[in-house]
């Protein structure tokens, strides 16, 4: 993926028959990362279609809320919408309600493994509001690349594995970590942390229970442990 995005390859390609044969009138797609998913750009480069192509980017929670406020009104169903919205908002702010007293622990994120990469966008929003603090990401930016040998500096007392794209069961298994010093768990990415959609109030849920076990229960979203913290020294 790296080498094709260094030489300006693309990594996507599109099946215009099949396209054709749809015949949709609206295409998603997002513009917020080459390699996440079709961009609107490459959908207009690789294919001729009179669908509309909707780009759904959003750099914070907020701006997942609008968007989905907006495809609701572009499909006709505002009311469930505002619906979804409101579910996620009540959900986040439960949570909020529970560690608001509790103190921020130090918390690092990976969005990726090799190199590791600190968190942007709305990841460390998501670990505020689940009453961490995230040592190396910035909230609304984009993520960036970092060291191990930066990430312990920063003395994180819990490290959480989400490679954008993969589920807990595959971060597990391609995580290769130093020795920490810390808990480390592996947590499903794909569903409730990477995309723009509604399950990242889930994952501010998860988040809320691995920082503040004492204070959350576990929602039950699916996760592994790498260096449980009764086997941390």
């Amino acid at each position: 993926m790296r080498d094709a995005v260094g030489d300006g390859r693309p990594l996507y390609a599109i099946d215009r028959e099949l396209l054709e044969t749809l015949e949709p009138d609206l295409i998603l797609t997002q513009n917020l990362c080459a390699v996440c998913a079709v961009s609107a750009d490459t959908v207009g480069e690789l294919c001729s279609t009179e669908a509309e192509v909707v780009a759904l980017d959003a750099h914070t929670l907020a701006e997942i809320e609008e968007r989905i406020l907006s495809l609701a009104d572009l499909l006709g169903v505002p009311a469930q919408g505002h619906a979804v919205v409101e579910e996620m908002a009540a959900k986040i702010a439960a949570v909020g309600e529970r560690v608001a007293a509790a103190p921020r622990l130090p918390v690092f994120l990976a969005e990726w493994l090799d190199p590791p990469y600190a968190a942007g966008h709305w990841i460390p929003e998501m670990v505020a509001l689940a009453g961490g603090r995230e040592v190396l990401g910035r909230a609304g930016a984009t993520s960036y690349p970092t060291s191990w040998e930066t990430v312990l500096e920063q003395r994180p007392e819990l490290v959480v594995i989400a490679p954008c794209g993969f589920d807990h069961a595959r971060a597990a298994r391609e995580a290769v970590l130093p020795e920490l010093g810390c808990r480390a768990v592996a947590v499903d990415s794909n569903a409730y942390y990477a995309r723009p959609a509604p399950r990242v109030a889930d994952g501010v849920e998860q988040l809320a229970f691995l920082i503040h076990p004492e204070l959350v229960s576990d929602p039950g979203l699916p996760y592994v442990d790498l260096a449980p913290a009764e086997h941390v020294r």
